[in-house]
């Protein structure tokens, strides 16, 4: 198969020729468009930490959050990113589960797919995510501590902060998706906003969790294995195989270096947190069911099982993340679709015929970028939960480090969105 391996910035039709370097930085100062974008997401991130100051008047905050299991993390993710008071303290995280497992269903339903609109599917998926937003808000709501000295029922202050944490929750959804039409990064944007906003408190709590004896050694291999996560995530997203196509009706020699590239890793650090998202769900199912059934040891033992200070709970997570990189890598790469358009066009990809072999060739290369990309991940994520599992840790610098992977990969997205937008703006002024 005329298929390689190659390292490169961005996906192209021919290889690049040598040209002259470009100021990023004064194209968008330039280029009105493109910074109009910009302060609208700037915007965006100021409404956003201006919410998270809000406070919900008739709860008492926490002082010192733990924030070494996986709720505190995903709180700090998507959430409340450690400030324990807040209407925002659901953020993102019901409308990602939802819309994960609405995706996953959609891929497995086949000829299906192509029949639900766009509008339907945001529908379902809302009323899902309404379902775990409930499921979350009455755990939330029963495990906050109330003031007493209001003169309001228990009982009407938990439906108050039911009512404002579903409402917070959309509202981040709502920002998300504004930002999406109007501007660049989508929902990332609030996510990477959140990421950065809870790296400040994690760095402090990872260091005064280590032995003062040990710190030093501790923060040296920590900041090794940063190094070593981030330069993985980018060498990954920026590898793919190469797939050239021969062009019947094109005769030239850029035509002979035309490619269908398949990045090693096709859909970036999104599995890690949709991931975390879709393993969190079971995992508030099962306890939102614990409150009625106290006494379940069956519910007992899920619930130990899916957490992820157990060893079994990240082998699961390990053997999640790993098949949700291989299904999503085929929302994002369709090689029905891909197959069809070679064959109405009348190209082919060197040694395949046009047509079921070459969507059978396609799937092969997928389920191999997913597997490949995929385990590494996982592994280079799933390295400190077993380290922290092993060493019986409550030091949030495990967590830490999957939180840094994330930003990575969010801020390549950012990046290559961010310079996708120059390069579109720069050729219509052109026109």
């Amino acid at each position: 198969m005329d298929a390689s391996f190659v390292a490169c910035t961005r996906m192209r039709n021919s290889e690049p020729k040598p040209k002259k370097k470009v100021s990023y930085l004064r194209i968008m100062t330039e280029q009105p468009v493109l910074r109009k974008k910009l302060l609208y997401a700037l915007f965006i991130i100021l409404l956003y930490l201006l919410g998270k100051t809000i406070p919900i008047p008739w709860i008492q905050a926490k002082t010192s959050p733990d924030i070494g299991d996986l709720r505190s993390f995903l709180a700090m993710t998507y959430g409340a990113a450690g400030d324990v008071n807040s209407i925002f303290m659901l953020g993102y995280l019901p409308w990602m589960t939802a819309s994960i497992i609405i995706q996953l269903l959609t891929l497995t339903s086949g000829e299906k797919q192509s029949r639900l609109s766009q509008t339907r599917i945001r529908r379902i998926t809302a009323g899902l995510s309404l379902f775990i937003a409930l499921l979350q808000d009455v755990l939330l709501s029963h495990r906050l501590s109330y003031r007493t000295d209001l003169g309001v029922s228990l009982a009407l202050e938990r439906l108050l902060t039911l009512l404002v944490l579903l409402a917070g929750s959309y509202t981040v959804v709502w920002l998300g998706d504004i930002n999406a039409k109007r501007s660049i990064g989508g929902a990332n944007l609030i996510i990477m906003i959140n990421i950065l906003d809870s790296l400040r408190l994690q760095l402090i709590r990872s260091y005064q969790g280590f032995d003062p004896k040990e710190r030093s050694g501790a923060l040296i291999l920590s900041a090794g294995y940063v190094l070593f996560a981030i330069f993985l995530t980018i060498l990954l997203d920026r590898s793919e195989i190469r797939l050239y196509v021969q062009r019947v009706l094109i005769d030239s020699e850029l035509a002979q270096k035309d490619y269908i590239a398949i990045r090693l890793n096709p859909v970036g650090t999104i599995a890690v947190m949709y991931g975390m998202a879709f393993f969190a769900f079971p995992l508030y199912l099962c306890e939102f069911l614990e409150e009625f059934f106290p006494e379940s040891r069956a519910l007992q033992a899920v619930i130990t099982g899916l957490r992820l200070n157990s060893r079994e709970g990240v082998i699961w997570f390990l053997i999640t993340l790993i098949g949700l990189t291989v299904m999503l890598a085929f929302l994002y790469i369709n090689p029905k679709d891909i197959a069809e358009q070679l064959q109405k066009s009348g190209d082919y990809i060197a040694g395949f015929p046009p047509g079921r072999e070459t969507m059978r060739m396609l799937r092969r290369q997928i389920v191999f970028a997913g597997v490949t990309g995929g385990t590494a991940v996982s592994l280079c994520v799933s390295f400190p939960l077993f380290l922290r599992v092993a060493l019986a840790s409550t030091n949030p610098i495990f967590m830490l480090l999957i939180s840094i992977m994330i930003l990575t990969g969010i801020v390549l997205q950012f990046l290559d969105e961010l310079i996708s937008e120059i390069d579109v703006n720069r050729y219509d002024a052109l026109l």
